[in-house]
């Protein structure tokens, strides 16, 4: 029914009869109530009922699409961003961090896809100048292995020479004792020598008086003879004793000059003899100052090949401390490639894992193209600069899924051989 202003209004009527004790109708009588606020609530309760599934079915769709760009970035593909309605409802504050963690995570990627990048090819790098030096320290230490051999042979030559220095030393002072003891034999024999010619002269002297001594005589006979003469017969007896006299004396003079002539050689021959001593004597002093040269410098030789054995021991020392370094540095070497190559191993796994993720165009890296030096300098993908968002205190902390079974068990491997865990990235 309708008001009187034309206003549809909603009724309900209930009505009843009056009976009297008996059962006889004494009357009726009616309700009427208005239910047009009723009405009214009820219709604007579809109205918001139906506002709310169109919002929950739009929610769902916007929920729904998330889900899908979430799927595809759980299947590794970073491309895809939703859309904001521009509402600035939960929804789109939900995408908007959505579309920045993204973001951030496709930097991220694109940074560990550079730096494994980066250190698989340092690693290479490293590898190969790992190899080159542990050519260079094998070469290294065969060369001082055979400096090693050559020094110990020349300590055993320098010790061989310093025995025969030290044996010739002795020689030449005992040569120097026999020639001491030839200069005193020398030395004695001038004087033997001079002491004959000493002897000589005297018997010169002699000689020359015995020849006087016989000249007398001579002339003694001569007068004695002259005398006998004079006495006649009588004196003849007196002149043969005087002839034998002077033929005495004749022969005592001729030998008188032979044994001067005799003595005379001799005292030529002495006189020789003294010179040729002397100068045999001086020949003994010189050979004596020469064996002494020679012994002071045998000496001196002894002391420096002894310093110089000393020197060589320890440059053998050395060599065997350097010998030592280098065998150390060979291990150190081998054991620097053995986690150079896990670290390799690690390192491509790396590259491998990040490499299954799909990034934008302005986000990826032409490895084929880019120098290793372009690699190793820091660079972001965004040229504006962006700050991560600060995490509430009630978020929480978001957990990566784990890798494969394969990937996985070779990251044990890994981590079994380096000593050490490998959990996030």
């Amino acid at each position: 029914m309708t008001n009187t202003a034309g206003r549809v209004i909603h009724l309900t009527a209930s009505s009843a009869a009056l009976k009297d004790s008996t059962g006889k109708i004494l009357g009726a009588f009616e309700i009427l109530r208005d239910l047009t606020k009723e009405v009214e609530a009820e219709e604007m309760l579809k109205e918001a009922y139906l506002r709310e599934e169109e919002a929950k079915e739009k929610l769902q769709e916007r929920v729904q699409d998330l889900s899908t760009i979430l799927t595809r970035v759980a299947d590794g593909d970073l491309t895809p961003r939703a859309l904001a309605t521009g509402e600035d409802d939960v929804m789109d504050q939900l995408i908007r961090k959505t579309n920045e963690t993204l973001d951030r995570m496709a930097e991220l990627i694109s940074q560990t896809q550079r730096a494994a990048y980066t250190v698989v090819t340092g690693i290479n790098h490293i590898s190969r100048g790992n190899q080159s030096l542990a050519q260079r320290t094998e070469q290294q230490a065969a060369a001082m292995e055979e400096t090693s051999a050559t020094v110990e042979q020349l300590i055993t030559t320098i010790g061989q020479n310093t025995h025969n220095t030290q044996r010739a030393d002795n020689l030449s002072k005992e040569a120097v004792a026999v020639a001491q003891v030839g200069g005193a034999t020398v030395e004695k024999t001038a004087q033997a020598m001079s002491e004959m010619a000493e002897a000589s002269r005297r018997v010169v002297e002699m000689m020359s008086l015995i020849n006087e001594i016989t000249f007398q005589t001579n002339l003694l006979s001569i007068n004695a003879a002259v005398e006998a003469a004079r006495a006649g017969d009588q004196g003849r007896g007196f002149a043969v004793v005087a002839n034998e006299v002077r033929s005495l004396a004749r022969r005592s003079s001729e030998a008188s000059k032979d044994i001067q002539n005799l003595v005379r050689e001799i005292q030529e021959k002495v006189a020789n003899g003294k010179e040729w001593v002397g100068e045999l004597e001086t020949g003994f002093m010189k050979i004596i100052q020469t064996i002494k040269q020679v012994s002071d410098a045998l000496t001196e030789v002894s002391l420096a090949t002894q310093e110089g054995s000393q020197g060589i021991e320890q440059i053998g020392r050395a060599v065997a401390e350097m010998t030592d370094v280098i065998e150390h540095n060979a291990a150190l070497v081998d054991q620097l490639a053995h986690t150079t190559d896990i670290l390799n191993k690690k390192s491509e796994l790396l590259q491998s894992m990040s490499s299954r993720f799909v990034l934008a165009e302005e986000s990826r890296v032409d490895f084929e193209e880019a120098s290793f030096e372009a690699l190793i300098t820091p660079s972001r993908v965004d040229k504006k600069p962006n700050k991560w968002p600060t995490p509430r205190a009630s978020s929480p902390r978001w957990t990566p899924a784990p890798p494969k079974e394969k990937e996985s068990r070779e990251l044990e491997d890994i981590d079994s051989e380096l000593g050490e865990g490998f959990e996030e990235f």
